[in-house]
């Protein structure tokens, strides 16, 4: 599950993952939530 300050997350192309969040996020919270951005939309696609 995508934590809730996602605003928008998605595969652009194959090595392009985008993702928004609703507001700022330090950077080391941010690494990690892109991580397991990055998951949640790779596994959505099998």
């Amino acid at each position: 599950m995508i934590a809730p300050f996602t605003g928008t997350a998605g595969r652009e192309d194959r090595d392009l993952f985008v993702f928004t969040t609703t507001g700022p996020l330090a950077a080391d919270v941010a690494l990690a939530h892109c991580i397991d951005v990055c998951g949640e939309v790779f596994r959505a696609l099998a």
